[in-house]
């Protein structure tokens, strides 16, 4: 068997890193779907409101609005909540779910958000597949590059 050259260790380094990078988009996104099927099926809808928005940088990508939404559970304990997702203006009244057990695990009530977390799934799997088929490429062609008489 051919002795892979340094080329190819470091090609197949790549794709074995970047698959990784793959799994755990996968396993964070199901793990999202997981929390908001759950806050979905046993928690709270309440109505918070938003107290305050703030602008900052995201990396080379630009910028995100984090809107910090403030409720009341039904104890009576007062939470705040981030919505990285939202635009909403400072005063607006907006949907909340939160745990019963656990009020500070909640989110705002955002029936679009399980789909962002589908696409993360899926982008996950293709990153994936993409990845690994560079690494099997990298295997086959080694394997031809193989005088007969090696094998």
């Amino acid at each position: 068997m051919r002795a892979m050259d340094s080329d190819d260790a470091r090609l197949l380094g790549m794709a074995l890193f970047f698959g990784c990078v793959g799994l755990g988009i996968i396993l964070f996104s199901l793990h999202e779907m997981r929390e908001l099927a759950r806050l979905s099926d046993h928690g709270i809808t309440t109505t918070g409101t938003v107290i305050s928005k703030r602008t900052e940088p995201r990396g080379p990508a630009g910028t995100r609005t984090v809107v910090k939404v403030a409720f009341t559970a039904s104890d009576g304990t007062r939470h705040v909540v981030d919505d990285e997702h939202g635009d909403h203006p400072v005063g607006a009244r907006i949907a909340v779910v939160y745990d019963p057990d656990d009020p500070d695990r909640a989110r705002p009530h955002d029936t679009s958000s399980g789909g962002r977390w589908r696409f993360g799934v899926v982008f996950g799997v293709l990153f994936l597949i993409f990845t690994e088929g560079m690494a099997l490429v990298i295997f086959r062609e080694g394997r031809r590059a193989e005088p007969a008489g090696s094998r």
